[in-house]
């Protein structure tokens, strides 16, 4: 994701409705890796919020969680798969 918006009218071509259609439908898991990884994100975020840490060591998607806005409250799942991909991606 790093790498998005170096070539113009890259984002437009990756956010349009026909071409991710034409991918899901025809770019085999290898294209579609992206679309599966948010997907498994979700679920992890999703089941974390919801389930809590538990006895597991804090880690970074704990941290994501915790974080606060800058009114002090809680953030948002939306906030926090932003902070995953970010994450994620730059090891990558």
């Amino acid at each position: 994701m790093a790498n998005m918006g170096n070539m113009p009218l890259q984002m437009f071509w990756f956010n349009n409705p026909v071409a991710q259609w034409v991918v899901k439908k025809f770019g085999g898991r290898r294209l579609n890796a992206f679309t599966l990884f948010i997907e498994w994100l979700d679920k992890q975020v999703e089941k974390r919020m919801t389930e809590g840490l538990g006895d597991r060591r804090r880690d970074m998607l704990q941290h994501f969680i915790e974080a606060k806005d800058q009114n002090g409250e809680s953030v948002k799942k939306g906030d926090v798969m932003i902070e995953g991909v970010n994450i994620s991606w730059s090891w990558s």
